[in-house]
């Protein structure tokens, strides 16, 4: 910023009235400080033989007395003393009692005055690394400014006010590049109390939000991720949470947070802020004021520029540590502050279910929060108090991470990860101490009225198959179960789109292929406004199964009934995460069916018994299900389904047989082969001549491989009157669950 010399305004009386503009030079994520050398004395001077209370501008002692007596080491006028409590409801953006009177100030000496203050900050936080004497030497360096009418320390910081009615705030607690502590391993977080979800603990619902409300998405696909800090700032995490984003398919607004820029915050369904932040109460008003630094430099072109705001109290002034030099030092900088009334003013709004993470010190302080809630924002992260840049940058990386399913911060999971909702990510920060912020008693805190995942979120499936040929006979259903927003999307399996049925916020249902091909198989993937979602497999098997068995054995016949099929099932056997950070478990029982596109044949080979004829065909083919036809008043067809149990490694096989057979003497004789649970009933047979046949079972589990393939095997068993097999080939799979894919793959 150009700092501007000019000739300082006469002493004037301390008691004036509180005007709308405010020079705060404030704590963001702790951002007033610097490395202190080992050994340096608290008022010892910070460089070159200035004085840390030394006047920046004018060379005067911090010392000399600028009226009535009051010194650099003063203590603060009673009247303004740290721990007195201002008038209950005054606004921050309130008008003074208008029996108080103010000086102006020309451009040139408040832009004098404001270098001043930077210089006079960035040398006291060089000269100690001790909050309180920071706050204590600033105090009294604003008492012995002609431009103050008075100062006093106010909870974090420090404040003064200007004659002219502006207010000027300073904070100094620990930042990044300062010499910290390293904090203790944390102990563990207690368990939720009975009845009750880890979120419900930690998470903080809006006025009249249910506490177990169903998570959703935010509508839109506009992304808002802004910065006033300068982009050299250590670890800032704005790009990667740009890049996470975009991977995600929203349309993002990577901004420096100007004033022009913020003017126009309208519509956004993701809306992320780096800044400083600060709050206090005035002592001596009772004012409380809450300010967030824009990026825009103080000039006196700018201050032209922004007079309509400046008057009416939406923006104010804001110096703190905007960067560092190469050697640790911190470099103050003031800028415009944005006041809750800008919101409102310039008329921002969220999209339904929105979702804002405001990185500040003191976010969830003073009314930011509710100030955003009342244009629409639902779910709000906040910090309470003054944060150290580390772990905010840590939080906020970490949430949308597990928000998006990105699978890129640590602490990576062994598994990629699918999207979470904002109750189960702060949870899982909570459990983590990730929403700790590294300076005193400072916590991230989550408030919402629903809670949102950033992008559709597979947890499950379930399959129905087609039971039946024909139109009328309906068609397989594949419902999806996770989180996908109350705006009707796309899913496509396999890359094909495929029609939908319902959608829901938590449930959605579609209708894939009934036959193999595009649309059948493959990853299942969600679209919400352009939003992908993870992709699950729907695994596919094929192989053969042929059933056996000598009919006639009691006449002495050769007579053999084959049934021959060429099996085609899917299903849905990956394994899921129920909350952020657990190890996937396997479901239990998959149950599939042979789907349409699947065929068995049946035939009839060798001589009837003796002095007798076959009558009627000796093959079919049988339908796809079980059907009574014109032809077969008995019914025909086949149905094939297993039991795939991951967890135990097992599949049970099921299989369904009913067909006319060839037959023999007067009349039709029908076969029919079932199986009831894990026994094989081989076969039986009636009609004219009551020949009748014992049932002959077998077991019928296989065993189903890490690579979910279905061995082969071959299943024998004989009595005095028949003899039966089973045999089938290995179920080779398609699309299987892979526990090591990247993100744009299978994710739990």
């Amino acid at each position: 910023m150009g700092r501007v010399k000019g000739v300082i305004a006469a002493t004037v009386s301390r008691r004036f009235a509180l005007r709308l503009h405010v020079l705060a030079l404030a704590c963001f994520l702790g951002a007033c400080g610097g490395t202190v050398a080992p050994g340096t004395d608290a008022g010892s001077q910070a460089d070159a033989g200035a004085d840390a209370g030394s006047q920046a501008d004018a060379g005067a002692d911090a010392g000399a007395q600028a009226d009535a007596g009051s010194g650099a080491g003063a203590q603060v006028d009673a009247g303004t003393d740290a721990g007195s409590q201002p008038d209950a409801g005054t606004d921050a953006g309130a008008q003074a009692d208008g029996g108080y009177s103010t000086t102006p100030l020309d451009t040139a000496v408040l832009l004098s005055a404001l270098g001043a203050a930077e210089k006079a900050l960035t040398d006291i936080i060089a000269a100690t690394a001790d909050h309180a004497e920071r706050n204590k030497r600033m105090a009294a360096w604003l008492q012995a400014r002609p431009e103050f009418a008075e100062a006093g320390i106010s909870g974090d910081g420090v404040w003064g006010r200007l004659v002219n009615g502006q207010v000027f705030v300073a904070t100094s607690s620990l930042i990044a590049g300062e010499t910290q502590p390293v904090p203790p391993v944390p102990a563990p977080r207690p368990l939720p109390r009975p009845g009750r979800s880890a979120a419900a603990d930690v998470v903080e619902n809006r006025a009249g939000a249910a506490a177990a409300a169903p998570p959703s998405l935010p509508a839109g696909a506009q992304a808002r991720v802004l910065l006033s800090l300068d982009p050299d700032y250590p670890g800032l995490p704005n790009d990667r949470i740009t890049g996470m984003l975009r991977d995600r398919g929203y349309s993002v607004l990577n901004q420096r947070a100007t004033v022009a820029n913020l003017r126009a915050v309208s519509g956004d369904a993701v809306f992320y802020w780096g800044s400083h932040g600060t709050t206090g109460k005035y002592t001596s008003s009772g004012g409380t004021y809450w300010a967030v630094s824009t990026a825009d430099d103080v000039t006196d072109a700018a201050n032209l520029a922004n007079k309509a705001d400046l008057d009416d109290g939406s923006l104010w002034y804001f110096a703190a540590t905007q960067r560092f030099t190469a050697d640790g030092k911190p470099v103050v900088r003031t800028r415009y502050a944005m006041m809750p009334g800008f919101i409102a003013k310039y008329h921002w709004s969220f999209t339904k279910d929105s979702l804002l993470f405001l990185n500040s010190c003191y976010s969830d302080a003073d009314g930011f929060g509710d100030a955003l809630a009342a244009r629409g924002g639902n779910v709000t992260f906040g910090w309470s108090e003054a944060v150290a840049a580390d772990a905010a940058w840590k939080a906020a990386l970490y949430a949308f991470d597990r928000l998006l399913g990105a699978n890129q911060v640590d602490p990576k999971e062994a598994v990629p990860q699918r999207p979470f909702d904002s109750d189960a990510v702060f949870a899982d920060m909570n459990a983590k101490h990730l929403d700790d912020g590294h300076a005193g008693n400072c916590k991230l805190v989550s408030r919402r009225n629903v809670p949102v995942a950033l992008a559709p979120s597979v947890q499950r499936m379930e399959l129905g198959e087609r039971l039946q040929e024909g139109p009328l006979r309906g068609a397989s259903k594949l419902t999806l179960v996770g989180i996908f927003g109350s705006e009707q999307g796309t899913v496509k399996v396999g890359g094909v789109e495929v029609p939908i049925k319902s959608w829901a916020t938590d449930k959605i249902e579609v209708e894939p292929a009934d036959l193999p091909g595009p649309g059948f198989s493959g990853e299942v993937q969600t679209f919400a406004q352009e939003r992908k979602g993870n992709q699950v497999p729907l695994t596919q098997w094929h192989g053969t199964l042929t059933y056996s068995v000598d009919l006639l054995a009691p006449q002495a016949s050769n007579a053999v009934s084959t049934i021959a099929c060429d099996v085609t099932f899917r299903g849905d056997v990956h394994k899921y995460r129920e909350a952020p950070g657990q190890d996937p478990v396997q479901p239990k029982v998959a149950n599939v069916r042979a789907a349409q596109g699947s065929s068995c044949h049946w035939q009839v080979t060798g001589s009837p018994p003796q002095g007798t004829s076959w009558v009627g065909p000796l093959s079919e083919s049988l339908p796809f299900g079980l059907n009574g036809t014109v032809n077969s008043p008995y019914g025909d067809g086949y149905i094939v389904s297993a039991a795939l149990d991951a967890q135990n490694k097992t599949a049970n096989f099921s299989f369904n047989f009913l067909s006319c057979v060839a037959a023999y003497q007067a009349g039709p004789r029908v076969s029919q082969f079932a199986t009831l649970h894990d026994q094989l009933l081989t076969s039986q047979a009636s009609g004219v001549g009551n020949d009748g046949y014992p049932l002959y079972a077998n077991n019928l589990n296989g065993t189903l491989g890490a690579d979910f393939v279905i061995p082969a095997r071959s299943i024998t068993g004989s009595t005095t009157q028949l003899d039966a097999k089973l045999d089938w080939t290995d179920f080779v799979p398609a699309n299987q669950p892979q526990e090591s894919k990247g993100e744009d793959d299978a994710q739990q």
